[in-house]
Protein backbone atom coordinates (compact mmCIF):
# COMPACT_ATOMS: atom_id res chain seq x y z
CA UNK A 1 0.00 0.00 0.00
CA UNK A 2 1.44 3.80 -0.97
CA UNK A 3 0.22 6.70 0.29
CA UNK A 4 -2.71 7.32 -2.04
CA UNK A 5 -4.39 4.33 -0.47
CA UNK A 6 -4.49 5.83 2.66
CA UNK A 7 -5.07 9.40 1.49
CA UNK A 8 -7.80 9.00 -0.64
CA UNK A 9 -10.04 7.83 2.61
CA UNK A 10 -8.65 10.48 4.92
CA UNK A 11 -9.37 13.28 2.37
CA UNK A 12 -13.19 11.74 2.09
CA UNK A 13 -13.70 11.37 5.73
CA UNK A 14 -12.48 14.83 6.29
CA UNK A 15 -14.45 16.35 3.72
CA UNK A 16 -18.05 13.89 4.06
CA UNK A 17 -17.37 14.05 8.22
CA UNK A 18 -18.34 17.21 8.98
CA UNK A 19 -21.37 17.66 6.35
CA UNK A 20 -22.56 14.09 8.57
CA UNK A 21 -21.80 15.76 11.61
CA UNK A 22 -23.42 19.29 10.91
CA UNK A 23 -25.57 19.07 8.23
CA UNK A 24 -28.01 15.78 8.87
CA UNK A 25 -30.78 15.95 11.27
CA UNK A 26 -28.91 14.47 14.07
CA UNK A 27 -28.01 14.50 18.08
CA UNK A 28 -24.93 14.26 19.85
CA UNK A 29 -26.27 13.49 23.39
CA UNK A 30 -24.27 12.82 26.94
CA UNK A 31 -20.25 14.24 27.44
CA UNK A 32 -18.97 17.06 26.05
CA UNK A 33 -15.70 18.02 25.12
CA UNK A 34 -13.17 14.68 25.71
CA UNK A 35 -15.92 12.08 25.81
CA UNK A 36 -17.17 13.61 22.36
CA UNK A 37 -13.79 14.09 20.61
CA UNK A 38 -12.81 10.27 21.36
CA UNK A 39 -15.76 9.08 19.93
CA UNK A 40 -14.51 11.35 16.79
CA UNK A 41 -11.03 9.89 16.86
CA UNK A 42 -12.73 6.55 17.54
CA UNK A 43 -15.38 7.16 14.72
CA UNK A 44 -12.42 8.02 12.56
CA UNK A 45 -9.99 5.43 13.28
CA UNK A 46 -12.84 2.75 12.94
CA UNK A 47 -13.58 4.58 9.52
CA UNK A 48 -10.39 4.10 8.31
CA UNK A 49 -9.81 0.11 9.64
CA UNK A 50 -13.33 -0.51 7.45
CA UNK A 51 -11.98 1.69 4.31
CA UNK A 52 -8.59 -0.30 4.56
CA UNK A 53 -9.79 -3.38 5.24
CA UNK A 54 -12.08 -3.45 2.05
CA UNK A 55 -9.27 -2.57 0.01
CA UNK A 56 -7.52 -4.70 0.71
CA UNK A 57 -10.32 -7.35 0.26
CA UNK A 58 -10.92 -5.98 -3.43
CA UNK A 59 -7.62 -5.85 -4.79
CA UNK A 60 -7.58 -9.24 -5.05
CA UNK A 61 -10.52 -8.98 -7.50
CA UNK A 62 -10.11 -5.44 -9.43
CA UNK A 63 -7.58 -3.36 -10.02
CA UNK A 64 -5.98 -0.51 -7.29
CA UNK A 65 -7.52 2.36 -8.03
CA UNK A 66 -11.19 0.44 -8.46
CA UNK A 67 -10.53 -0.71 -4.89
CA UNK A 68 -9.38 2.39 -3.38
CA UNK A 69 -12.49 4.09 -5.32
CA UNK A 70 -15.06 1.24 -4.20
CA UNK A 71 -14.20 0.92 -0.53
CA UNK A 72 -13.76 4.80 0.36
CA UNK A 73 -17.32 4.83 -1.20
CA UNK A 74 -18.67 1.91 1.13
CA UNK A 75 -16.66 3.06 4.00
CA UNK A 76 -18.87 6.88 3.91
CA UNK A 77 -21.83 5.33 3.52
CA UNK A 78 -21.24 3.54 6.83
CA UNK A 79 -20.13 6.57 8.36
CA UNK A 80 -23.91 6.76 10.18
CA UNK A 81 -23.38 3.34 11.60
CA UNK A 82 -19.28 3.53 12.55
CA UNK A 83 -20.61 6.97 14.24
CA UNK A 84 -22.79 5.95 16.38
CA UNK A 85 -20.79 2.88 17.62
CA UNK A 86 -17.24 4.94 17.88
CA UNK A 87 -19.55 7.60 20.00
CA UNK A 88 -21.24 4.68 21.91
CA UNK A 89 -17.17 3.88 23.09
CA UNK A 90 -17.14 7.12 25.19
CA UNK A 91 -20.71 6.59 26.59
CA UNK A 92 -22.27 9.57 23.80
CA UNK A 93 -25.20 8.22 21.77
CA UNK A 94 -25.78 9.74 18.33
CA UNK A 95 -29.53 9.88 17.60
CA UNK A 96 -31.97 11.32 15.02
CA UNK A 97 -33.31 14.56 15.89
CA UNK A 98 -37.24 15.04 15.36
CA UNK A 99 -38.39 17.14 12.38
CA UNK A 100 -37.38 20.62 12.96
CA UNK A 101 -34.96 19.92 16.01
CA UNK A 102 -31.99 19.06 14.77
CA UNK A 103 -29.32 20.44 16.79
CA UNK A 104 -31.11 21.83 19.36
CA UNK A 105 -29.46 21.36 22.73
Amino acid sequence: MNVVHWLVPICSFLVAAPMYYGGMAIRIEGGAGVRQTGGLVVSFAAYLAAAVLLQGLLEGVMSAFFAVVLSTIVALLLVPLISRLGFLVFGVKVERAPAGDAHAH
